[in-house]
């Protein structure tokens, strides 16, 4: 199981050949000395009972207490600076893993295509880099550490050997026996690892859906049934949770408690020997307790590779998944816009029908033109094809005769821009959100773009103007405004074609004039794409497309 957990790290430990060797060199060496302090404390005080018995022990001379006494304290002094060494190699071990999990979990998903990170969900990121990342750095630590008991348990194991063979031999084939008798109790513990992980992540996912629905919520009347809802789920994974602690808390207690009873009996049979000799005895005794304590110390992190292993699998597949989604563009420099043309364009949401079915559409620079149709007949799908953000399941979406996805990601952003239904604002200032940071937009671009959006004059009017720094969500602000530095945010990087989805959905008559205004004011200037349920919104579009049942008719 520990070679599973060592699998599990890694491709996150980078060149690990130099600490793990540090890990063993003084392992070996703190095991080592940790023997001798055992020994000589054991030696000294037969010594100081009965100063005429003599020490059967090999490589061990009589000599004075003092003596003894003083090579002890120097070993543990030893002992005590190379655990500081191990517990150094521990923490950068696991600071490293943090880093490279993290650094994985963010690469990834950022890399992937839009479509996977839709799929995905909104709290899988969170959800990764907080509770599925984190254990990969527990298992860092327990992985360290049964590697460093492992190699004192070599070597206690082998002065014990030395000391007396015949109680070391029985202690260590009880052992043996009693890891053989733990097995089922190890694969039960992993069945409920996994019962846990399935669990917690459907808890998670339960207690982000309520999240983002507290204000339905609220008007609906329905908190109570949601939160007993809540409540049963947090109880069914708590219940696999207490399951999983009792069943890993008892695997621990008893392979101690068997090792124990395995010490009694071999200090049984050397008490039926006659040749008995004490300071064997005593020193064999110490150092197969502390053996004991290592082969213990291996035995939790086993069980605690049966527990983390599968939240590392888990997390291991949402990587894999999203890095085989990576997004793949190529090279191509677009400097303007001619035309952007859609050719029997159909795309599938998994083996759904159809949302686009044989779409051709051409869009010409200077064009404004309105996209209308009822809800779910693939306008938003539309949107995301024309922003390179869907690819096509068929058919071709090509700019100035490149396929969209031939052209750089930076020569598709300077050309193509959206302002979504629901534009997010981060908590930063309303320049830094116009900016979105951006290189090469100044604070003069968007203030311009400001203009252009019709929010300028209402953002000079706050107390701290462009610097004002919003809350959580844009907090703070109307939607309107939301709207209208979103279409800033969008004009700040002059695009050719900005394509906008239902910009006035949910805009009072005021801000919705702003915006047609806006609109006005593009026309001929900028290749627009509105999408929209209102007429008024349209009204100033050069010609309107139709879109019902994924299939598109002129108006």
């Amino acid at each position: 199981m520990l070679r599973i957990g060592w699998r599990d790290l890694l491709p996150y430990l980078g060149r690990p050949l130099a600490p793990i060797s540090l890990l063993v060199a003084a392992s070996v060496i703190a095991s080592g000395a940790e023997s001798i302090v055992l020994v000589m404390v054991v030696r000294a005080a037969v010594h100081t009972i009965d100063s005429g018995r003599s020490s059967t022990i090999p490589l061990l001379p009589d000599s004075s207490p003092g003596w003894m006494l003083g090579i002890a304290a120097v070993a543990a002094l030893l002992v005590i600076a190379l655990h500081w060494i191990l517990a150094s190699i521990t923490a950068t071990l696991a600071t490293r893993v943090q880093v490279a999990v993290r650094s994985a979990c963010i690469q990834s998903y950022v890399r992937a295509e839009w479509w996977r990170q839709a799929n995905e969900g909104s709290a899988s990121l969170q959800e990764m880099v907080g509770v599925l990342a984190p254990e990969a750095t527990q298992l860092t630590i327990a992985m360290t550490a049964s590697f460093s008991a492992v190699v004192s348990l070599v070597v206690l194991v082998a002065v014990a050997l030395i000391v007396s063979p015949v109680v070391t031999v029985f202690v260590v084939l009880f052992g043996l026996m009693v890891f053989g008798v733990l097995r089922p109790l190890m694969h039960r513990f992993r069945r409920l690892a996994g019962a846990h992980i399935q669990s917690n992540g459907s808890y998670l996912a339960e207690v982000a859906r309520t999240t983002a629905l507290t204000m339905e919520l609220k008007v609906f009347g329905v908190q109570e049934r949601t939160t007993e809802r809540l409540l049963a789920v947090d109880a069914h994974a708590a219940h696999d949770l207490e399951r999983l602690r009792r069943s890993g808390r008892f695997s621990r207690s008893i392979y101690r408690d068997l090792a124990m009873l395995a010490l009694v009996g071999a200090v049984f049979a050397m008490h039926s020997i006659d040749t008995l000799d004490i300071t064997a005895l005593g020193a064999v005794v110490l150092l197969v307790v502390r053996a004991v304590q290592g082969a213990q110390n291996v035995f939790e992190a086993s069980t605690w590779v049966r527990e983390v292993h599968p939240a590392m699998t888990e997390l291991q597949r949402r990587i894999s998944e999203l890095t085989d989604a990576v997004e793949v563009r190529g090279d191509v420099v677009v400097d303007r816009f001619e035309h952007l043309e859609l050719r029997d364009v159909t795309y599938h949401y998994g083996t759904e029908g159809a949302a686009l079915d044989g779409v051709s559409l051409t869009i010409t620079a200077g064009e404004m033109i309105g996209v209308v149709g009822p809800s779910g007949g693939g306008k938003s799908t539309l949107t995301q094809m024309l922003v390179g953000l869907r690819p096509p399941t068929s058919g071709t979406v090509t700019i100035n005769g490149h396929d969209i996805r031939s052209l750089s990601l930076a020569s598709l952003s300077k050309l193509v821009s959206l302002v979504p239904q629901e534009p997010e604002l981060v908590e930063a200032s309303i320049l830094e959100n116009i900016i979105f940071w951006r290189d090469g937009i100044t604070r003069a671009d968007a203030e311009h773009a400001a203009r252009a959006a019709h929010v300028y004059d209402e953002i000079t009017s706050l107390a701290a103007g462009f610097d004002t720094v919003l809350g959580p969500g844009g907090k703070g602000l109307s939607g309107g405004q939301k709207q209208r530095i979103a279409i800033a945010r969008a004009l700040a990087g002059r695009p050719a074609l900005l394509v906008l989805d239902e910009p006035t959905s949910a805009l009072d008559a005021v801000s919705e004039s702003l915006v047609r205004e806006s609109l006005e004011e593009m026309k001929g200037r900028v290749t627009v794409v509105v999408v929209a349920h209102r007429t008024t919104t349209v009204q100033v579009c050069d010609r309107l497309v139709r879109v019902e049942n994924g299939r598109t008719f002129s108006d």
